[in-house]
């Protein structure tokens, strides 16, 4: 009795099976669930967010990542950059400037500097700051309600694992 050749299909289900198991056992793609709000209104909270390894170190102020931050290394936020290398961030009249241009949230409010509150454990950054090559400020666009770099100072490049596949 002659056996019937495996079909073409049945091995590229098999070989495609794979792949995907493959890059989700890796961590190459995530779905994320937005736990706050400090990135309201662009990513309220319970948004889900697919998201996936940069393809490129080469990251741009703008740009919405997700990261380890120093402060709590086993955690992930999400948030915009606002800085990049090379980039000068200084409080001038109670204000956040970077470039010498006051931040400004997509709501239209200013962005303080993070208020002092000792029971804070965190290390927060001395201004004037210039990033050093590799170091990234970030902000959450709910400037009100977002723990980020005004209280956790900058993160480095390598903390950086994920971008969302859509642009924000």
């Amino acid at each position: 009795m002659k056996s019937k050749p495996f079909p073409k299909a049945a091995i590229l289900c098999i070989i495609l099976s794979l792949l995907i198991a493959a890059i989700l056992l890796t961590g190459s793609l995530r779905l994320l669930r937005i736990p706050t709000s400090g990135m309201s209104p662009t990513l309220p909270p319970g948004t889900l967010v697919p998201a996936h390894r940069p393809l490129s170190r080469d990251f741009q102020r703008g740009e919405v990542v997700i990261f380890h931050p120093p402060s709590s290394p086993g955690s992930i936020y999400i948030q915009r950059i606002v800085a990049i290398p090379g980039d000068r961030i200084e409080v001038i009249d109670g204000v956040l400037h970077i470039n010498n241009k006051p931040r400004i949230s997509p709501e239209g409010k200013a962005s303080k500097p993070a208020p002092v509150a000792p029971h804070l454990k965190f290390q927060f950054p001395s201004y004037p700051l210039t990033l050093p090559a590799g170091e990234y400020f970030m902000l959450g666009d709910n400037y009100d309600n977002s723990l980020d770099s005004r209280y956790f100072g900058t993160v480095s490049e390598d903390k950086i694992i994920l971008v969302p596949f859509r642009r924000y």
